[in-house]
């Protein structure tokens, strides 16, 4: 999925599932299932990525600080065996903006996984969009760490709301008991 990109200093919302198959198996090299990318063709990767490594989910924010570009881990913990064959929801409130005024919240399955305030993106040429499917940066390279040559992880109950009261909106919880397994 990859709608237009979202006006910077604007607050939006997003909600999505994930479902890791029950036969997912722990790879050597780590792959990103969520993304908030720009499009400006400035170096540095998403400003916020949510990633699969061994057995912990990461999510991470590649921002600026006093004009360097910085990453910050948000949240790590070993929680992916217990996300197998199952779906987890997932709902992030952003202000996208390199200034001091951003916001970061992430939800996943009703609790609170964090909240940051200032810059959330790394650039100010371009809004944000959200990308979800795998990405693999070795399978690019010539002499891939990953063990894996194909990945399977299915999304749904992709939405996305602007304004103060769009939690309620995106959460995919709010739309019943979740979606059928894949």
């Amino acid at each position: 999925m990859k709608p237009s990109n979202d006006q910077l200093e604007t607050e939006y919302w997003y909600g999505w599932s994930t479902w890791l198959p029950e036969d997912w198996f722990i790879d050597t090299a780590p792959e990103i299932v969520t993304q908030f990318h720009t499009d400006s063709g400035v170096g540095g990767g998403p400003p916020l990525r949510v990633k699969i490594d061994g057995e912990k989910l990461v999510i991470a924010n590649k921002h600026l600080i006093d004009g360097a570009l910085t990453s910050t881990r948000l949240y790590k913990a070993d929680v992916i065996n217990a996300m197998k064959g199952r779906w987890t929801d997932f709902v992030l409130r952003a202000v996208w903006t390199t200034g001091n005024h951003g916001i970061l919240e992430v939800w996943m399955n009703g609790s609170k996984l964090f909240r940051k305030f200032g810059s959330t993106t790394h650039t100010d040429l371009s809004g944000v969009h959200f990308k979800i499917g795998v990405y693999k940066g070795d399978w690019k390279k010539n002499n891939p760490d990953s063990i894996l040559d194909s990945r399977v992880v299915y999304h749904d109950e992709v939405r996305l709301a602007q304004g103060a009261n769009g939690r309620s909106l995106v959460d995919p919880a709010t739309y019943g008991t979740g979606a059928p397994a894949p």
